[in-house]
């Protein structure tokens, strides 16, 4: 989920409407697109106040985004601050273009 937010999934709109409504416009990745994930689940014993359950789901999905600028800027010397990170707005960045907005 992480990966698809940072890098390819993106609802395009055109007068308030989705252009891109169906899994055959809008870009998901599927397993053969992310690598191998290992999760290492970190657990207390005995959890007895909020502060000691931790999340495995949907959480560690929030930080992705922001590694995955960090390892394009740390490969290109440029910042991409407009999400998704496609191949093309990165060119962009690269190029002094700034951001590409893709509102219609």
């Amino acid at each position: 989920m992480g990966l698809g937010y940072a890098l390819s999934e993106e609802v395009i709109f055109s007068d308030g409407k989705p252009l891109n409504d169906s899994f055959l416009d809008y870009r998901i990745p599927t397993m053969e697109d992310v690598p191998e994930i290992i999760p290492i689940i970190v657990e207390r014993k005995n959890a007895r106040i909020p502060e000691d359950i931790r999340g495995i789901g949907e959480p560690p999905t929030i930080p992705t985004a922001a590694a995955v600028a960090n390892a394009v800027y740390d490969a290109v010397g440029v910042r991409a601050r407009t999400l998704p990170m496609t191949p093309e707005r990165v060119f962009w960045e690269l190029s002094g273009g700034g951001p590409v907005n893709k509102e219609l």
